[in-house]
């Protein structure tokens, strides 16, 4: 055995039962906190980060095609996608139904949407070339998630 780990060893045997379990219980408590510190809790935090700004990433990069588009000339006509790819990058939950017959017609409707995100919605499709024809938004319990019923033309 190594000379290093002989006086923990000899420690170890002098201990009583009850003292090892409560030792072996602070060691793993020990190695617990260590494992979170290190590493669950900086992914976690990472993570939700990333949850936050990818969204916004897409938008931009979005805005940014668009404007590339723009500058070579090019049209850029919406695919039927196209506010379907706005609703994900706003973060809008799947209860939220959108359609879009068509490239120049859409419509949402959602029950329960989180009106920070239904905002950032209604910007991304206004710098999309998006008009709203027609917006009703009703808030049931006075909070901040909202019923909302709207229509887009380009």
């Amino acid at each position: 055995m190594n000379k290093h780990l002989a006086p923990l060893l000899a420690f170890w045997k002098q201990r009583a039962p009850r003292e090892r379990a409560i030792l072996a219980a602070g060691l793993a408590v020990l190695i617990f906190a260590l494992l979170y510190s290190l590493i669950i809790a900086p992914v976690a935090k990472q993570r939700k980060h990333l949850e936050q700004t990818l969204p916004l990433l897409r938008a931009e990069a979005a805005r940014f095609a668009r404007d590339v588009a723009s500058v070579k000339g090019q049209v850029n006509t919406a695919s039927p996608a196209d506010m379907a790819l706005l609703v994900q990058s706003a973060g809008l939950p799947d209860a939220a139904h959108i359609a879009s017959p068509d490239s120049k017609h859409a419509s949402l409707d959602g029950k329960g949407l989180p009106w920070a995100n239904v905002t950032q919605l209604l910007a991304d499709a206004r710098s999309q070339g998006w008009t709203l024809t027609r917006f009703i938004v009703k808030s049931p319990d006075g909070g901040a998630m909202v019923d909302v019923n709207a229509e887009w033309t380009r």
